[in-house]
């Protein structure tokens, strides 16, 4: 069976996203009783999968992707296992670092960020640049995943068309 052709969208920055589960646990089931011990499950994308058509991403295509331990979630998603997001006194190890500078597209600014999975369980510190290229947050939660609650799409930025249209006025 031949598969056709895949596009990657090169990723110039960092773009990172780090799962702690219940193997981080001190004290089995004992909420607040997680450490960050090896091995650290992360994984770090080079390049991200998109379907050129609609420009939305496969997320779970590792080809350009360096993940360590065992990692499992989406691009764009990360994991916690420390314990109900309502417990302020917990350490969260969980980050997701999504950066498209450099690419000429941002993902498209509508998509809404929370909950994917888990028990108690939402997102903190979430932050996104004025321009879009860059978003960053934390999960929190008693097992719980968190990312985009829908389809990542890329959109081109102002930059990227005003570009284009410059390009093709040229050469008329």
């Amino acid at each position: 069976m031949q598969r056709g052709p895949k596009e990657y969208v090169t990723l110039k920055y960092e773009n990172s996203f780090v799962q702690h589960d219940d193997s981080n646990w001190l004290s089995k089931y004992e909420r607040c009783t997680s450490t960050f011990t090896p091995p650290l499950k992360k994984a770090d994308f080079l390049k991200v999968a998109i379907n050129i058509e609609d420009m939305s991403v496969n997320g779970t295509d590792y080809t350009f992707a360096v993940p360590t331990g065992d990692f499992s979630l989406s691009f764009g998603q990360t994991a916690d296992c420390a314990a109900e997001k309502s417990r302020k006194n917990c350490f969260r190890f969980s980050s997701a670092k999504i950066n498209t500078r450099g690419t000429g597209m941002i993902f498209d600014p509508t998509i809404v960020f929370g909950k994917v999975g888990g028990w108690a369980t939402g997102i903190l510190d979430f932050q996104r640049s004025a321009d879009g290229a860059e978003v960053s947050f934390r999960c929190a939660g008693w097992c719980g995943k968190c990312g985009p609650v829908e389809e990542m799409k890329f959109i081109l930025t102002t930059e990227a068309v005003s570009e284009a249209l410059s390009v093709i006025c040229s050469v008329k």
